[in-house]
């Protein structure tokens, strides 16, 4: 590029000059530029032979180079989701999640030891000890440790304090437990895909956390909670089959599988009559990251009342494991009567034929009387439903 500027400004210089011998400056201006034609293109071919090819270029995330970086300077390294099945059985693995995310799933044998960003600047002694009894006196053993995602900068924190302290075998796995969960190979039994799939059928227990009531009495009827309930938590709500959506004001296809889970719900309960004590189908929405206020708002515009809960610093969307919304679980009761999470699903959770088929089948109710194929988008517009991989 910059020598084809260059013999641009020469012919600009050419075209302006006054030929002695009569011959037009235009004529020189062409005559100059077929003879500069090869040079211009040999330059343009050996610039472009040292040029890093797009693919080259996109090979490395960006946040991967800086987290390269930070791990030279801080005495560590790091190593791949997909390169942890190959690390010897005397390693260990350090989770530094909460212990709520810890609780809710976890890479096994790995210990957990919460670590937060204000122990980037001032490692308290307590935490030290703490981190040096969990670590060992072996200073060469191999230690792996791992947060949330790439996003999370509590492993960086916490692989950069056991350099610290000595032991010299340290690797960060910066992808984190969401990118361990995206290499894994379906188990026997569960349905193929985890994180950002259509379906995950691996029972897991729920998380244990408090959701302010946002309707009032009429959610709290909705939810057969008592009177003066002024927090739910999932395990509390009274129904058969409650189908939790996680999902985001700001997110068009949340707003569609809103109103389609809503639909889908509505009409198993009719199906189902009033002959039961409980709902057979239940649906309730999380707003991941959004004020009590938002939804507030949201929950007295519904045609159809949804309950609704906050989750303003996406405390439960991050124990939930899913990448993105809109995502759904659907809870309900195992073979020792307690309720758990059956299945996870994302996308169009609504149009999802294994969580359809789990939902009728827990319900009781028969699939072929209900006919909710045709969501409404926010927009007016009919389509159909039908599973779709992000």
């Amino acid at each position: 590029m910059s020598a084809a500027l260059f013999f641009a400004a020469i012919a600009s210089r050419i075209s302006r000059l006054r030929s002695p011998s009569g011959i037009p400056a235009l004529l020189l201006t062409c005559a100059f530029c077929v003879m500069a034609f090869p040079l211009l293109s040999y330059a343009s071919d050996r610039s472009d032979s040292h040029a890093p090819s797009p693919a080259a270029a996109d090979a490395e995330p960006f946040w991967h180079r800086t987290m390269r970086l930070h791990a030279a300077e801080d005495g560590y390294r790091l190593l791949s989701p997909d390169k942890l099945a190959t690390i010897p059985d005397t390693a260990l693995l350090l989770d530094v999640r909460p212990d709520y995310e810890y609780q809710s799933g976890h890479i096994a044998d790995a210990v957990n030891l919460e670590f937060d960003p204000g122990d980037a600047d001032n490692l308290s002694p307590e935490k030290a000890a703490q981190l040096k009894e969990i670590l060992g006196l072996d200073t060469k053993r191999m230690i792996v440790v791992y947060c949330r995602s790439f996003r999370c900068l509590r492993s960086g924190i916490a692989a950069k304090a056991a350099a610290r302290l000595g032991y010299t075998n340290v690797w960060r796995m910066a992808e984190g437990y969401f990118g361990w969960l995206d290499v894994q190979e379906p188990q026997k039994g569960e349905a193929p895909g985890r994180c950002g799939s259509d379906a995950q059928t691996a029972v897991r227990r729920l998380p244990d956390h408090g959701l302010a009531i946002l309707g009032g009495d009429a959610d709290r009827r909705i939810l057969g909670l008592p009177e003066n309930a002024h927090t739910a938590r999932l395990e509390d709500i009274r129904c058969d089959m409650l189908v939790v959506l996680f999902f985001n004001t700001h997110c068009i296809q949340c707003r569609e599988q809103m109103i389609a889970l809503e639909k889908l719900t509505r009409r198993i309960n009719d199906a189902a009559g009033k002959a039961r004590s409980t709902a057979p189908a239940l649906l309730v929405g999380i707003g991941v990251q959004e004020s009590k206020r938002t939804l507030a708002t949201m929950r007295h515009g519904q045609e159809h009342p949804i309950p609704l809960f906050a989750d303003p610093d996406a405390a439960l969307f991050a124990a939930s494991g899913f990448a993105g919304v809109p995502a759904a679980w659907l809870i309900g009761p195992t073979d020792a009567s307690q309720r758990e999470i059956l299945m996870s699903a994302t996308g169009e959770v609504a149009g999802n034929p294994d969580f359809r088929s789990l939902l009728f089948r827990m319900t009781g109710v028969p699939a072929w009387g209900i006919d909710d194929t045709a969501t409404t988008t926010t927009d007016g517009a009919t389509h159909a439903a039908h599973p779709a991989r992000q």
